[in-house]
Parts: C-alpha cells; structure tokens; sequence
C-alpha cells in the first residue's frame, strides 16, 4: 500500500512528505507517540517479490540496525514488515542549508580542501566503525547520493547494504547495454528494470557476471567519490554508460584534475591507490585508507589472522645472533604475557602517567589520565557507573556525559578489573567525536591487551596521526609490531617514543630487545644504558652486562 500525504501508516506514523530516489519511496513522518520525526522506506513490490530478495533485503536492513548509533551513520531504527512488505525505520535527519545529501553541496560549487578533508575522514570513519561493529558489512552503494549533510554540518553515511539487497549480479553486461545511454548519478536499471549499478562509482571487478560487492569494491566507490568531492568531476571521462563501464576496467584515472586543484601528493596517491583495478592492489581496509589520506604510511605486513576467535601466532623474525636471541625474547615479552588482561593493561595503556627515576621493573599502571585527573569526574558520574556495569553501554551513552567524562569513566573502570566496561566507555566517546586522541590511545591500548591486534592496530595509528606527540601510543604499536615479528618498525615506534619522552625508560628496554633480536649489539646496549639511567631497570641491567661481556656497546 501507498500512503499519501496526511496518511497514517499503522494508526501511528502521519506523512508529511514524500520522496522518490531513484527505486525507492521515502515517507517522513511524525510519530505521534514518541512526537519525533522519523523516516520510513521501502522499494516497489516488483523488486522485493522475488523470496530470496525479500530475506536478502530484511537480512541487509538488521545488520544496518545492528550497527546502532554513530555520528557519522544515519541510524536504522527497526525493520518491520507492513502489509506483507518489508519497511525501514530511519533516523531523521534534517537537511544542512544546501541540501539533504552531499550531492547537492557538490552541485553548489567546488568543495575547499578544508571541507573536502572534512567530509572524506567522516565517511571513512563511519566505515571504520561499521567494519569493526559488523566485519562482514558491506555498503555496495557508496556515492554522494548516500552521503548525507545534516545542519548541524554532519556528515552521515546511509542505506548500508540497501541497494546490493535489489540487484542482480549475473545482469551486469555491458554489451547487452544500449550505447546511448547517457551515464547518471542515479542506478543504472536493466531492460527488465532490474537495478544494476550505480554508473560513475562502479568497481570493475562487480561487471563480470556473478560478481558480488565487497569491501574492497566499496573502496573503489569511495575512491570515485573522493575523486568528485576534490575535483569536481568523475575519475573518468565518458559521456554513455557504456563509455564509463569499459573506463573503470581498461583506463587509467585522470590526474589533471587532481593537479588542477591543488591536492596533496598523499590524498592524491590515496586515491589513486582506491581506483587500482586489481582489487589487492587498493587499501584493504577503510582505516589504511584514512591513514593514506592522512599522509599516515600504511604498514606492509598483515596482522595474524583469527583461528577460532583466536589470534593465530604471527611468524617471528629468526634473531641474527641465535646465542641472545632466547633471552632477548623472554625479556620483550616478561611484561606483555600477565595472568589477566587488565594487568597486561596497566602496563600497555601508559598515557600522561609519570615516569619516576626509579621505577624499577614495574612501569607506571596509568591510562591517558593520570590518577590527579580523575578526581575532576564527578562523584555522582561514578557512583552511577558502578551502579550500572551490567549495562555498561547504557551507562556509557548517558547524554549528560561529556566526552572527557566518557574517557575518564573508561579510566575508572580498567582500573577497577572491568575492561569490557572500559572498552564501551572508550568506544562511546568516539562514537561522539572520533578525533579523540586520547580515546583511541587507551582503546588501543585495551583492545592489545585483550589480543585483538587488527582493532588495537586501527585505534593506535589514529591516536597517533592525532596527536603525533603521544609517546605512549608509539610504544604500545611498538609492542604489537615486536609481537607480530615486525622487529623493524617495532624500533621506528619505540625510538618515536623515546624521542618525544626521553626519560621513558620502559621503552629503553623494550627498545634494547628489539634491537638485540636485530643482532645491532651497539644499539642495544646504548638503549639499555638509557633504561638503567633513567629507571635503573633489573632486566636492562642483566641485558647490558650481558652484551658488554661480548664486547658490545665498549
């Protein structure tokens, strides 16, 4: 059934507009109940008759549910079947000045690079979001059309999943399409009206038959996207349909209009690196994306994959010097293997904590707030979230909480043994603003010491393209690039580290057995010294008169 405006959809929803993209229809209504707005859509039956599109569709629709609230993601309320057909419930979101989605700012005008920056990073990070809530997710319709502008000058991303719910993949065929068909921002339908692509921002791979969307077919769309938002204009010229379908499989993308407008070498290479024709060969996720966006070197090795829910072993890297390299190994791991990981987090999250000259073996148990700060959280905050640790991700979404009180409350409860709880906070105060350093910093941090290196990888690297300053986030990739065998760039982090703290004397140490495990004895051995200076370290100490009985470090 259609409703018309006025109309009342269940005795409850009253319509008061109506629009039409290009399949569907979008009714927004008032909720008479609640006395919100709220938006609710559904396609023609002709494209949800089909049975394994229906379960197809509804299966889509609840994995976007699922992913819950986000700032940077239009939130899908409910799935609901109404008079035998399957309706989404969406947030509202009201409209910025220039109109409701990113394609009208686009037809206002050139983007300036501030703003484009802006836009770009929102959209990754609602990927980033999505792929850790729901790994399997995949958008399959990324384009302006889906990107909306809200007027609080929001960027959020909807319709996860929506579209590639219609389509059929064995249909894509590009002889069997008529060569004039102008190309459009809007889905491309076949001769039997059955949804195909959206043109412009189509991966090549999906245009073989049978094709399915992936990520990395929604980092090619994203890279189409990029393009129009820098430029202005499309990654290639093509007047027909046609025309584009063989330019996203055979031609190169333009690079003039990238020159053109003055975009950095980094963005510009990201986005190239998005449009590669060989799916291996673009970012393999949205977080190495943002980190090439953000001028951010992705790491060349692939963290361990998971086996059971458990990280399999990363292989190591054979020490040059077989002798040390037993020792040198206990000796990086004696702090990394406690018996809980909330212990293993004290030692890993170790940001804004003091380093005292005499710290021993023991280093500082702190997060990104030393214990001073925390007595700035109000008393009522924290008698509130004890109350509610079973629900700590209610807890956690209290509107009365600030994101320093979200940050801090994550504090408290790592402190108190409760890591999940911390890690809810922690993700909460992002889902507020994911250019929170110090949110990512422990979230990191927490997430290393549960074993969960992918997430713990994404967290850390944007803590620290951040705020490069954060000695402790150098440390804590260092830790996991020394745990994944990744000896060489475990040194990069730690000398960062150092160089930003130099009385950081736990990362002498670790830094003294990454490069003894390098077999760079001299090195070794100066870091050592380093640690025995400055924290007067028993293992530092052990190691040094260790090397310099060989002769090193004299």
């Amino acid at each position: 059934m259609d409703w018309p405006v006025g109309g009342l959809i269940e005795g409850r929803y009253e319509v008061f507009d109506i629009k039409a993209p290009s399949l569907g229809v979008v009714y927004i209504c008032y909720d008479h109940q609640t006395r919100d707005p709220v938006v609710i859509k559904t396609y023609p039956d002709s494209l949800l008759s089909p049975p394994l599109t229906r379960t197809r569709f509804m299966a889509n629709a609840q994995a976007w549910q699922e992913l819950g609230a986000h700032p940077h993601i239009v939130q899908a309320l409910a799935v609901r079947d109404i008079e035998g057909k399957p309706h989404v419930f969406v947030e509202f979101v009201e409209p910025s000045l220039a109109g409701h989605t990113l394609r009208y700012r686009l037809r206002a005008g050139q983007v300036p690079a501030e703003e484009a920056d802006r836009i770009l990073h929102a959209v990754c990070t609602a990927f980033i979001y999505a792929a850790e809530r729901k790994p399997d997710m995949v958008h399959g319709d990324v384009r302006p059309e889906n990107v909306m502008m809200t007027r609080e000058d929001r960027v959020k991303v909807t319709d996860f999943g929506m579209v590639i719910s219609l389509t059929d993949p064995a249909a894509i065929d590009i002889g069997g399409l008529a060569p004039d068909v102008p190309v459009s921002t809007g889905i491309t339908l076949s001769e039997g009206g059955i949804p195909l692509c959206a043109v412009p921002y189509v991966a090549p791979e999906r245009l073989s038959p049978g094709a399915a969307p992936s990520l990395l077919s929604d980092i090619y769309s994203f890279g189409c996207l990029a393009f129009e938002v820098l430029t202005g204009r499309w990654p290639f010229e093509a007047a027909t349909v046609p025309e584009m379908l063989r330019a996203h499989q055979q031609a190169e993308p333009q690079r003039a209009p990238l020159e053109e407008t003055g975009v950095s070498a980094a963005v510009a290479g990201a986005v190239v690196r998005c449009l590669a024709k060989d799916p291996g060969a673009r970012p393999q996720s949205f977080a190495e994306v943002m980190g090439l966006l953000s001028g951010v070197e992705s790491p060349t090795s692939v963290p361990a994959p998971m086996v059971g829910g458990i990280e399999a072993a990363a292989p190591e890297l054979s020490a040059p010097d077989a002798a040390a390299a037993e020792p040198v190994e206990s000796l990086a791991r004696e702090a990394v293997e406690p018996e809980a990981a909330a212990e293993e987090l004290a030692d890993r999250a170790l940001e804004s904590a003091p380093y005292p000259e005499a710290a021993a073996a023991e280093p500082p148990a702190a997060m990104d707030v030393a214990p001073g700060e925390m007595e700035a959280v109000p008393a009522a905050s924290l008698v509130e979230e004890e109350a509610a640790a079973p629900q700590a991700e209610g807890a956690a979404t209290e509107p009365s909480l600030s994101i320093e009180e979200l940050v801090e409350l994550g504090v408290h409860a790592a402190r108190s043994g409760r890591l999940d709880e911390a890690v809810s906070f922690w993700e909460n105060a992002l889902r507020e603003d994911w250019r929170t350093p110090s949110a990512h910093a422990n979230l990191g941090a927490a997430l290393a010491a549960k074993g969960e290196s992918r997430r713990a990888h994404t967290h850390l690297r944007e803590a620290v393209r951040l705020d490069p300053r954060r000695p402790q986030a150098h440390f804590n990739l260092g830790r996991l690039y020394h745990d994944e065998g990744e000896f060489e760039k475990a040194v990069d982090a730690y000398r960062a580290a150092v160089d930003l703290d130099p009385n950081y004397g736990v990362a002498y140490v670790a830094l003294g057995a990454t490069l003894e495990a390098l077999g760079r004895s001299d090195e070794a051995a100066a870091a050592y010294a380093a640690a025995v200076e400055r924290c007067d370290d028993r293992r530092a100490k052990e190691r040094l008169e260790a090397l310099r009985s060989r002769g090193a470090g004299q």
